[in-house]
């Protein structure tokens, strides 16, 4: 795996789902303050490293990109300890079950689960042939009749 390679893969596996971008800036912020002059920070949580230069004609170099992605948040633990999602940014039902994806929690501890919707036999044709809306997913950490101490409180 190449060096470049490894710093993106490094930094695409931060979870930042959007309005919760603040584990991608601090790394960032860590990232380039060794090679930069200022750090600075606008109102809606971009980050820009600035070196400042003495010669006239410096050229200007701009690396922008997106700090956050498409995620979901926890709506709901159902009785049968499946989580109900709530889409952030759009998603596409189709292409999310049988997905895996990982839970984050406040404390920073991570769980991976499958997405699984109603069984396909289970049906009606019409509904077979409607997208599925995201809403109607559910996330299956595999906990189901587990007896664990955790506890889950809102915010």
């Amino acid at each position: 795996m190449t060096d470049l390679f490894s710093k993106i893969k490094e930094v695409t596996e931060i979870p930042a789902i959007s309005g919760h971008e603040a584990p991608v800036r601090d790394y960032l912020r860590q990232q380039l303050t060794p090679h930069v002059d200022e750090i600075v920070t606008d109102g809606l949580g971009g980050i820009f490293g600035v070196k400042h230069s003495t010669a006239a004609d410096a050229p200007r170099i701009l690396v922008a990109a997106h700090m956050d992605e498409v995620g979901f948040l926890v709506r709901e633990i159902d009785e049968q300890g499946y989580i109900r999602m709530l889409p952030v940014g759009g998603w596409w039902g189709h292409v999310l079950p049988s997905q895996t994806l990982v839970v984050t929690t406040h404390e920073g501890k991570r769980y991976q689960g499958v997405v699984g919707s109603s069984a396909p036999h289970g049906l009606s044709k019409e509904v077979k042939e409607k997208v599925i809306h995201p809403l109607d997913l559910f996330l299956d950490l595999g906990v189901y009749g587990c007896r664990c101490n955790a506890s889950f409180k809102s915010r």
